[in-house]
């Protein structure tokens, strides 16, 4: 999925507008729930790809996302998602 397509997707389900907090990541967006104190539920990042294993340093988005324990053990099973370990 493309990044714009993502926010776009973020805009009319959640009508949630991307923030870009970071001057030293323009590129990271932070995506809010406007609707419950302005909590943030995903952030899209702009990552080379050698951080995520790959063999080159072309750039990568990646998804973190704000989940409920009880949903993170069926998307851990999938290939595309990777836990962050805090």
């Amino acid at each position: 999925m493309k990044r714009e397509t993502l926010l776009n997707y973020a805009k009319k389900q959640f009508h949630a507008e991307p923030n870009y907090l970071w001057n030293i990541f323009p590129r990271y967006a932070v995506l809010r729930h406007h609707d419950d104190g302005d909590k943030w539920f995903a952030i899209v990042m702009n990552v080379p790809g050698t951080k995520l294993g790959f063999n080159d340093d072309k750039e990568v988005d990646i998804l973190n996302v704000k989940l409920r324990p009880e949903y993170i053990g069926s998307l851990r099973k999938k290939k595309v998602f990777c836990p962050l370990i805090i």
